[in-house]
């Protein structure tokens, strides 16, 4: 069961919270110190964990010019980690330390520092400085080279160093990071009896042992600092702010890093915003954008960039408490190679972080600006599909004036909010602190704001609560959805579009004949290419929809020509293209509804499609998919029957062995089927049907789904009904009763709430 999980042998968890920045989440429990955590689960890349181990290996300083396969990325080394050293020896090294000892030892510490780039005096700033690179703190502005072990310079003009922090003056410890301030962070701590540090401040960086992975588990510090991203994640533990989610600990395990972080039990911006939509207001805003900027000014005055400011990332408590998550965890989970930049989302990072260029203050300013023009127009103009697409959408983007979009907000808002948003960061505001002073003045009052997020969550909360309450009237208090869950609905989803790749291709190719000897086509003339064929076709749809639906389409196709119907034949070759091309190249989803036309029409169950269509896609994208079902169905229907609801696949299966008769039987049909009103009454019902569904679903509410679902069928029982008097076709009642068993299912579903669930962001189900 999964709330008997434990993981590191500490945290049992409770709950998966899904998925969050290619991390998997767990609400868990740590049984050491008895509180709620929360911990992502970041899977380490392959490449980078054997990169790792060769630089620490060779012992490598962080920001060397290596060879292409070796390259580090991360920051610069630290010395030998203190907390690794026994507690007896520290005991009794403290009691017999005199001051001049403690000197002494400042020195020493200094000198392991730099032992292995050079022998300058400790004291001698002017000789360190020609053998470490970039600038020393104290050390003026003068630029240094770096040189290797055996003193050869190397070049890294490139680079970028950083001034250790305040607190860490009696460390002079170099940072290099490719184009980035992030400062590293030393961790000071104890070694217990197992043999696992316990820090006096700030986040424990450990390693658990695993057999299985050796390498990966060594202790040797070069090895953690040579793994993309975790000097950043180290780095945000030190950061202790209300409007900041607290990492408590992070440790590498196999391939695997475990970052535990504070549980805040409450609710996404994402999810809010999704509820209130037209209902937020200015004071929510405000109260937002405060506590925003505020957590990004304490980690800028760390020297740590965030990088994924997005509503997912903002989190709001039952007390109405607005807190940021994922500081300094974007490159750790960037890091597994996703085809993510930098960790970043798409619509709500610049052009520089999408380029890969350096980044500064400037590129989380462009963020929360994204973020705050979203919450005023309720729409964000710069999400895309692709890194191209979002270039061309930051560098054309019309944005609404926020002013129009509110009757008490100063113009001067448009200004500030159009100057952060500069695709150039020049142009945009210095720092994250001048936005913030001068955007919170034209925002409403945020602490007002704060107490109508917490009446919101409390709400939530109460409707939950009640909803939990009726369900457990009726059953365990589990949804049959949720029970299912969003794994089980995929391999549903699967199943079927493998079953309706099945069909099709046993249609196509039965009726693919080389001559009338080969009355079952390819199953008589060429068995095994028919049944390679059939496997193909099935798995290739099971698998991806998206990819499965063109083919089967173009063997339908084929078939018709073989069968001498040239005109539907190429129809339906160009019209498939062009809708897959246009939309369902990048929707499993919507491939799948058309293709449930031809599964369930081969029963008279044609009108499921529709359906679907609605109960999974958004408006734009269902009446696309019910079009095409239409399309797919006049096509089925010309098979035979002439009917859209129903092309009867015991008596259509089979076309003429002779394909001049059986062309100009499929041609006929279709004329006949084409000129029938009925069926464009019913072809209209369809796409009216997905339409009105898909709309009201938009809604989110379980009453809205299920007043969609009895719209949509209306409308198909009522195309069905103006079939049956306009059509002398047999089986038309039957079509009828068909119609009515289709909008039933709909209504089914919205009761289970399938419409919600197939909604919900990744993670949220």
């Amino acid at each position: 069961m999964l709330n008997q999980q434990v993981i590191l042998d500490r945290y049992r968890v409770i709950e998966r919270a899904g998925r969050g920045g290619y991390a998997t989440v767990f609400h868990a429990y740590d049984t050491l110190l008895k509180r709620d955590v929360a911990i992502k689960k970041i899977e380490i890349s392959a490449d980078d964990l054997e990169r790792a181990r060769a630089q620490a290996s060779m012992k490598v300083r962080p920001g060397a010019i290596l060879p292409d396969d070796l390259q580090v990325t991360s920051s610069a080394d630290l010395p030998e980690d203190p907390s690794f050293l026994d507690k007896r020896d520290k005991r009794k090294a403290k009691r017999t330390r005199t001051p001049s000892a403690t000197r002494a030892a400042r020195t020493e510490t200094k000198r392991a520092i730099f032992s292995p780039i050079g022998n300058a005096a400790d004291n001698d700033v002017a000789a360190l400085a020609e053998q470490l690179p970039g600038v020393i703190n104290g050390a003026g502005n003068a630029k240094i080279d770096a040189v290797d072990g055996n003193g050869v310079k190397i070049d890294l003009d490139d680079l970028v160093p950083v001034e250790p922090r305040q607190s860490d003056k009696n460390l002079p410890v170099i940072n290099i990071v490719d184009g980035t301030e992030s400062p590293v962070l030393p961790v000071i701590g104890t070694q217990n009896k197992r043999g696992k540090r316990r820090a006096t401040g700030g986040a424990n960086f450990r390693n658990e042992h695993n057999a299985a992975a050796p390498e990966a588990n060594s202790l040797d510090p070069a090895f953690y600092d040579n793994i993309p991203g975790l000097t950043e994640a180290r780095s945000a533990a030190h950061l202790n702010d209300p409007n900041i989610v607290t990492v408590y600990d992070c440790v590498v395990d196999g391939d695997f890093v475990y970052v535990i972080m504070e549980y805040v039990e409450g609710k996404t911006l994402a999810h809010i915003m999704n509820d209130l939509q037209n209902d937020i207001t200015l004071d929510i805003i405000a109260a937002v954008f405060e506590a925003v900027s505020h957590a990004l000014e304490v980690a800028h005055s760390a020297k740590l960039l965030h990088l994924d400011i997005k509503p997912e990332n903002v989190i709001i408590s039952k007390k109405g408490a607005i807190k940021v998550a994922d500081f300094g965890l974007s490159a750790l989970m960037d890091s597994g190679g996703h085809g993510t930049t930098g960790g970043g989302t798409i619509g709500y990072m610049p052009l520089e972080q999408m380029r890969r260029r350096a980044l500064d203050v400037r590129t989380d300013e462009w963020a929360l600006a994204s973020l705050t023009y979203e919450m005023l127009s309720g729409q964000n103009p710069f999400r895309a599909k692709t890194l191209r697409e979002a270039e061309a959408a930051i560098e054309n983007a019309e944005l609404v004036l926020p002013s129009q979009c509110w009757a008490d907000i100063d113009e001067a808002v448009d200004d500030m909010i159009f100057q952060a948003l500069d695709p150039e960061p020049e142009g945009r505001f210095d720092t994250v602190k001048q936005f913030a002073s001068g955007m919170s003045a034209l925002l409403g009052d945020a602490k007002a704001g704060k107490k109508q997020l917490a009446k919101v969550i409390e709400g939530e909360n109460a409707a939950e609560e009640a909803a939990d309450s009726e369900r457990e009237a009726f059953g365990d208090g589990v949804p049959l959805i949720d029970k299912l869950g969003k794994r089980g609905s995929s391999i549903l989803m699967h199943a079927f579009a493998g079953l309706a790749g099945a069909m099709m291709g046993v249609v196509s190719l039965l009726n693919c004949r080389f001559s009338i000897s080969d009355s079952l086509g390819l199953l008589s003339s060429i068995a095994p290419a028919f049944w390679a064929i059939l496997v193909v076709l099935t798995g290739l749809c099971a698998w991806k929809p998206r990819f499965g639906m063109p083919v089967t389409y173009a063997a339908f196709s084929i078939m018709l020509l073989f069968n001498h119907a040239w005109a539907l034949g190429f129809i339906m070759l160009v019209v498939t293209g062009a809708w897959w091309w246009l939309f369902g190249r990048s929707s499993d989803e919507m491939c799948l509804a058309t293709m449930l036309q031809p599964l369930f029409g081969a029963v008279g169950f044609a009108a499921i499609s529709p359906i679907m269509a609605a109960v999974m896609l958004d408006v734009r994208e269902a009446l696309a998919a019910a079009g095409f079902a239409v399309v797919s169905a006049i096509a089925f229907a010309a098979l035979g029957t002439g009917d859209l609801g129903m092309w009867d696949v015991m008596t259509s299966v089979l076309t003429a062995a002779n394909a001049d008769i059986a062309g100009n039987t499929i041609t006929q049909t279709l004329l006949l089927t084409v000129s029938n009103p009925a069926t464009w009454l019913v072809a209209v019902s369809w796409i009216a049907a997905a339409g009105a569904f898909s709309l009201l679903c938009r809604r989110g509410t379980k009453m809205f789904d299920i007043l969609g679902a009895c719209a949509a069928a209306a409308l198909i029982i009522g195309g069905s009904i103006a079939n049956v008097f306009l059509s002398n076709a047999p089986l038309m009642m039957f079509n009828l009763i068909a119609a009515i068993v289709c909008g039933g299912a709909g209504i089914i579903l919205a009761i289970l709430e399938v419409p919600d669930r197939v909604r919900l962001e990744d993670g949220e189900w």
